[in-house]
């Protein structure tokens, strides 16, 4: 088991050459002025895979974004990479899943990781929707906060889902 912050920042040292940074949810604090009064810089913590491990991972990723189960997260414009998930939960059989989509963007110079999980969702490709419109308001400036927020309404409200998280 781990959070949705361990997943990003794992799929992250996955797509950066393989190391591991320090997760940070800002990486600065801002005074009333908006000037910096504290910055976390990147601290690499530890190489997790090596250089030729994460370029056939992202390879992999890429492919199933371009024609796998992850082409619902493809944002116009951007090459990029992810991987869909379902998780059957207990008891078996009553059709209760656990959704997911881990996901990069773009392919050549990774901006932006993004992780999404619906709880009784029935559909990995549904969590790679809500992916796209994280990143494409990401790639295309929206303001994020907002954007992330609006989107996990709307796909709550879309699909009558329980529960949607994105980071």
């Amino acid at each position: 088991t781990c959070t949705m912050i361990q997943e990003a920042a794992a799929i992250a040292s996955i797509i950066n050459g393989g190391y591991y940074m320090t997760p940070h949810v800002v990486s600065a604090i801002t005074d009333q002025n908006g000037n910096i009064t504290e910055r976390f810089d990147p601290v690499v913590e530890r190489q997790t895979v090596s250089k030729k491990t994460s370029e056939i991972l992202k390879t992999a990723m890429s492919y199933s974004v371009s024609g796998g189960t992850s082409t619902y997260s493809k944002v116009a414009g951007y090459s990029m990479g992810g991987k869909t998930g379902t998780a059957q939960k207990l008891p078996r059989g009553d059709g209760n899943y656990v959704v997911s989509f881990i996901g990069y963007a773009p392919q050549d110079d990774p901006q932006i990781a993004v992780v999404v999980y619906v709880q009784n969702g029935y559909a990995g490709s549904h969590t790679a929707q809500a992916a796209w419109r994280v990143s494409d308001a990401y790639l295309t400036g929206a303001n994020e906060r907002e954007a992330i927020e609006r989107i996990v309404a709307q796909m709550e409200e879309e699909r009558g889902l329980d529960r949607c998280a994105a980071i």
